[in-house]
């Protein structure tokens, strides 16, 4: 039976997408699987140095910035379109990706667009809806519903912390109802 090549591709926000991947990835490397990281950053020169047999493909995926100057809710805000193109972007390049390395799983760490209708994909978050200032609290179930349209595009959501009251993450990951095709997968 021929070996099945799986994608992981952490966000490139901070280390702590790449750090909780890196289990994964071990575990995958140890059952079998060849893996392929798509990341860039601090992300991809961590798990290059955790990982220098595998191969990575360079995927820079959806930047926000934030201001000293403009309040982070708004400056967020603002860049609402081009966080969608970059979604869109990351979606056309990972049509290219499965092609050319015949991906047979997709497990993307906090990427919106890597995900598809030709492959498995599973979505890895800790965090199904999103808390706002206290001023716009109001907006967070409209977030929340617009992050689970986005995490239900994805085959599986695995969310990494229990599902009891002993958890890490709160109201991140259980003020509302995790969606339909998410499961609790324990602290990583």
């Amino acid at each position: 039976m021929p070996q099945k090549t799986i994608l992981i591709s952490p966000l490139n926000w901070g280390l702590g997408h790449a750090t909780r991947d890196i289990p994964i990835i071990e575990l995958l490397i140890n059952q079998g699987y060849k893996i392929i990281i798509a990341s860039s950053g601090q992300t991809e020169k961590i798990l290059r140095q955790e990982f220098p047999e595998i191969d990575f493909i360079n995927l820079s995926g959806v930047q926000i910035n934030y201001s000293a100057k403009i309040l982070p809710f708004f400056k967020i805000i603002l860049q609402i379109p081009q966080f969608f193109y970059g979604i869109y972007k990351e979606n056309l390049q990972l049509k290219k990706i499965i092609q050319k390395h015949n991906i047979d799983l997709i497990i993307s760490d906090n990427r919106y667009g890597l995900h598809s209708s030709k492959v498995p994909s599973i979505f890895i978050t800790h965090q199904i809806s999103v808390k706002a200032p206290r001023k716009f609290h109001f907006t967070e179930y409209f977030l929340y519903k617009l992050h689970k349209f986005f995490i239900q595009k994805f085959d599986k959501c695995f969310i990494p912390d229990s599902p009891t009251e002993q958890n890490l993450s709160g109201d991140l990951s259980h003020k509302y109802p995790k969606p339909e095709n998410a499961v609790y997968i324990g602290i990583l």
